[in-house]
């Protein structure tokens, strides 16, 4: 795990401190491994347009996900990835090119996929 874990939510917050009040009841946070709460969430859905993997940082973990959701993600859906880079891990990378989808980071932090 990297040095700067939940570094995002300020003292006294709490995650989702940044989902607005009126959009609240369009959203839900789902606590748990996501190796047991992806599979259960994606058989809820027939597409997914975009998926933003910002979880547990671990190639093993990220791998996990992106494989889980990439049947589901339609043609023209968006995979995005926090944290990109050598210090946390690069198996979005990895993954991009194992499926041959062209990939951009920016700032070493954000990666982003387009599926074609």
């Amino acid at each position: 795990m990297g040095r700067y874990y939940n570094i995002h939510v300020p003292p006294g917050y709490e995650v989702g401190w940044l989902v607005p009040e009126k959009m609240r009841n369009r959203w839900t946070l789902i606590l748990g491994d996501s190796k047991k709460e992806l599979p259960k969430l994606l058989n809820s859905f027939d597409v997914v347009d975009v998926f933003f993997h910002d979880s547990l940082h671990t190639e093993e973990h990220i791998l996990f996900e992106l494989e889980s959701v990439f049947p589901k993600l339609r043609r023209g859906g968006y995979l995005l990835a926090d944290d990109v880079n050598e210090y946390w891990s690069l198996a979005f990378v990895d993954f991009c090119k194992k499926h041959r989808l062209p990939c951009f980071v920016f700032g070493s932090q954000l990666g982003i996929a387009k599926k074609e």
